[in-house]
């Protein structure tokens, strides 16, 4: 499961929240879709669903294989809103993540998985929360384990080991990490495809790297930890310096007055 590193909230989406006459308190609240002609302050599941999907990089918060940006993607609320405990965080956009469809289409194999097969379960292990991913544990024939009492429970609510999923991993990993006579490559092979398959999107990306890992000796390792963490501080600038950027301006966003 890779980390999504959740950004700044949707400007209009606040804009939405804070300037509707009642308070919005149920999710269908949130229009599907736009008005036409649009209404000053409206927002809708269809403009909240892009955001997260480009957020997200095109991936499902929980699984990690590609999704689409339309109906079949579905925004999922980590900490459940029809659970009456969580009524404040239908609207946290630090709870909102996106979805695959979980293999909803298929009903007559019942091999759910993700947001479909988690419904209203609460789990641990947040998909934002790079500390709770430490916990995964990912094998070069699709598998993923833990051996924490947080990991195995989220690897059985969400299903991630549904051989579905279990069989699209091990069928890209296969293609990467063996050479063309099915034979292990060397831990400078492992190392360069690292670096190479790093900055691309790709399905199961996550997992990927994490096997390349186990593969490398000490010395590559350590030089993979520290391309990683270079890589990461990268990562985090831009996104600290458009929050110092828009700070002033969501400061002035009105709060919402019963």
């Amino acid at each position: 499961m890779k980390r999504i590193v959740k950004t700044i909230p949707p400007r209009n989406f606040l804009n939405w929240y804070y300037h509707r006459i009642t308070e919005p308190k149920k999710w269908e609240d949130l229009l599907s879709n736009p008005r036409c002609p649009p209404v000053k302050f409206d927002y809708s599941k269809t403009q909240l669903r892009t955001y997260l999907f480009l957020e997200q990089s095109g991936i499902c918060c929980y699984c990690n294989q590609n999704i689409s940006n339309d109906h079949k993607s579905k925004i999922e609320h980590f900490l459940p809103r029809h659970d009456n405990k969580f009524a404040s965080e239908i609207f946290n956009y630090y709870n909102l993540f996106l979805s695959c469809s979980g293999n909803a289409v298929r009903q007559k194999d019942k091999k759910f998985h993700c947001d479909t097969l988690k419904n209203d379960k609460v789990i641990t292990l947040n998909p934002s929360k790079k500390k709770n991913l430490n916990q995964l544990i990912y094998d070069e024939l699709g598998g993923i384990y833990s051996y924490t009492k947080v990991g195995k429970e989220a690897i059985e609510k969400l299903g991630l080991n549904n051989p579905i999923l279990i069989n699209l991993r091990r069928e890209i990993i296969s293609d990467i990490i063996f050479n063309e006579n099915s034979e292990y490559k060397s831990s400078k092979e492992y190392k360069q495809l690292f670096i190479k398959i790093y900055g691309r999107p790709l399905e199961f990306k996550y997992q990927i790297l994490q096997v390349l890992k186990s593969k490398m000796n000490r010395r590559d390792y350590l030089f993979i930890f520290l391309f990683e963490e270079i890589q990461e501080l990268k990562f985090k600038l831009p996104i600290v310096l458009k929050i110092l950027k828009n700070f002033d301006i969501y400061k002035k966003v009105p709060k919402y007055k019963s």
